[in-house]
């Protein structure tokens, strides 16, 4: 009897762990923004309008921006993210609008990732329907290492959350 009651009392103790382990876990992977959460809306498939060039920020890259908006949507449904270097692992980009020709660019550039990567890392990453984008390092060169998750929203980038790795 005795011994009948300390397995009982063990199993009870095992399934309280799993539970309160499972819920643990489906909490911090809640918290985690999913690109199904920010969804695009219809993907453009028209002709693009002519990139906006008027601020001085665009008019710097825009041999990148202008080559970007020859490409088909690639995020947020009718937009162009192009991403290219600045300096030694160092990423910045711009999202070009299709259908009106406006640029904006990211929050800022991202870099100071982890030497050890997997293969398919990328330092920003983005989806064709969805509005979220992920900057995997550190913005600015500060602060802490991402990833940094933004919604592109009335045509600005909005910070969703950072995660320190």
């Amino acid at each position: 009897m005795f011994m009948t009651c300390r397995r009982v009392l063990a199993f009870a103790v095992l399934l309280l762990a799993l539970a309160v382990s499972r819920d643990a876990y489906a909490q911090s992977t809640a918290s985690v923004p999913q690109p199904g959460d920010y969804p695009a809306g219809e993907i453009f498939r028209g002709r693009a309008a002519k990139v906006d060039l008027r601020p001085k920020e665009s008019r710097e890259y825009r041999t990148r921006l202008k080559e970007a908006a020859s490409q088909p949507a690639n995020f947020a449904g009718h937009y162009v993210l192009a991403k290219w270097g600045c300096g030694s692992s160092c990423a910045h980009g711009a999202a070009v609008d299709l259908k009106s020709g406006k640029v904006v660019f990211l929050p800022g550039t991202v870099c100071c990732w982890p030497i050890e990567l997997p293969e398919n890392f990328e330092p920003i990453e983005f989806k064709l329907q969805s509005r979220l984008v992920v900057l995997n390092g550190q913005l600015n060169e500060e602060g802490p290492e991402g990833p940094h998750y933004f919604e592109l929203a009335n045509g600005a980038f909005k910070r969703v959350v950072s995660a320190k790795r």
